[in-house]
């Protein structure tokens, strides 16, 4: 964003304020089952951060810059994408894909 548009953003929102039940909701981490992509029925047990799940891969396998589907190195998002969307604790279950294969993939797995 350009600052202009900061500046407006900022002198709109300047005077608002938030309930502490809003208050509330923001300080909370969102779990497994907020999240759209993941169902309730899978194998994450709900106190699973979501987040928690991608940083530790991010931390142990890095942060992804290729992706393995379309080879892509250009300058874009990439993803650690799970397989096959049961066992999410295991690191080796994840690959790196960019933004526009791991919407095909998981369309194509039926997960979106």
């Amino acid at each position: 964003m350009s600052a202009e548009q900061k500046a407006k953003i900022s002198k709109a929102r300047m005077g608002r304020k938030l309930s502490q039940a809003t208050k509330d909701k923001m300080s909370k981490p969102k779990t497994a089952e907020h999240c759209s992509n993941i169902a309730k029925s899978q194998v994450l047990d709900n106190s699973t951060n979501y987040n928690t799940l991608h940083n530790r891969v991010r931390k142990l396998r890095g942060t992804p810059s290729k992706c393995e589907h379309c080879g892509t190195t250009d300058k874009r998002v990439y993803h650690w994408s799970n397989k096959d969307h049961v066992d999410y604790q295991n690191m080796d279950n994840y690959q790196r894909l960019c933004v526009p294969c791991h919407k095909k993939y998981d369309r194509e797995k039926g997960l979106i």
